[in-house]
């Protein structure tokens, strides 16, 4: 069997589609991570999240590079933010800036908050 480097395949998503659409959003839904942000005083809260991210894809490009999501989530694994806002405005840059045939970027963050009253809120 011949071995396959990576600088032999071509690369799909970059080639130029048939038919050319433009997209209005394609990327991934209900990505979970855990997100750290300041809680009170000096505490950390982490919160369970699910992420929809998406882009625009430009009528001459055939697909997005999925592996530039999960690229760009990762890059914030270990960070502390002041808040939950902050968190989707970097992310949402850092798409950007790993796909730049897009002008839009969009995050949206889903998780619960646990009350002291053992009621839960989801955020959405």
């Amino acid at each position: 069997m011949k071995n396959v480097k990576e600088s032999d395949l071509p690369d799909i998503h970059s080639s130029k589609p048939l038919i050319p659409i433009k997209l209005d959003a394609v990327g991934l839904r209900n990505y979970p991570i855990l997100l750290k942000v300041k809680g009170v005083g000096d505490s950390v809260d982490t919160l369970v999240v699910n992420l929809d991210l998406s882009i625009d894809l430009p009528g001459d490009q055939r697909g997005v590079h999925i592996s530039r999501f999960v690229d760009a989530v990762h890059s914030f694994k270990d960070m502390v933010f002041e808040n939950v806002f902050e968190y989707a405005r970097l992310l949402a840059f850092k798409l950007l800036d790993l796909n730049n045939y897009s002008s839009i970027a969009r995050v949206r963050l889903k998780y619960d908050i646990v009350l002291n009253d053992g009621n839960v809120i989801r955020v959405v």
